[in-house]
């Protein structure tokens, strides 16, 4: 018999992380929770997690109240926020990166993940869609093209478009180039 897939506990998303403070990861997630109530999901649905790794834990969170759904009334805020907090749970959870540092504008990137603290070892840059499966394909192509404006750095890079309705994940590494 299979080992079940441990689930994705969103709460707890700052834990082991150098560069992402409770705060903003609870912004973060209580966006994602809204992105997934939103789509009529409860806690405990499965993320289809597609790209460099295919697996399909449950995703555990909390559903969030009034107050929440109103300071995230803006859902095209919330997508690009909830996004961020499922991504990092996905990306942290198939590769052995953390989150290191957010990335300033004009990077091509959202993110700078890296084993230890203040050193950057790879990329990542995120995209959420609320429903819509058919626009995945193409929000990676984009995402993969944008990413290339950091591609001098050397370091290898992961593009992750989440996509609430159906809920899914699809993570696509783009390879190191020389700088």
């Amino acid at each position: 018999m299979p080992k079940p897939t441990p689930a994705i506990v969103l709460s707890t998303l700052a834990d082991e992380h150098f560069g992402l403070s409770r705060a903003k990861a609870a912004a973060l997630v209580e966006a994602a929770t809204v992105c997934l109530h939103h789509n009529h999901h409860r806690s405990g649905v499965r993320l289809r997690v597609t790209g460099c790794r295919s697996t399909e834990p449950p995703l555990e969170f909390t559903a969030p109240d009034d107050k929440a759904l109103r300071a995230n009334a803006d859902l095209h805020e919330a997508v690009e926020d909830g996004a961020t907090a499922v991504a990092i749970a996905v990306v942290t959870r198939i590769t052995d990166y953390r989150v290191v540092e957010r990335s300033v504008k004009r990077t091509g990137i959202d993110w700078w993940l890296g084993r230890s603290d203040g050193v950057f070892e790879a990329r990542l840059e995120v995209s959420g869609i609320l429903a819509g499966p058919d626009k995945l394909d193409s929000r990676v192509d984009d995402k993969l093209r944008q990413m290339a404006r950091s591609d001098g750095t050397g370091l290898p890079g992961y593009a992750a478009v989440v996509e609430f309705g159906a809920p899914q994940a699809r993570v696509v590494e783009r390879a190191a180039e020389d700088p």
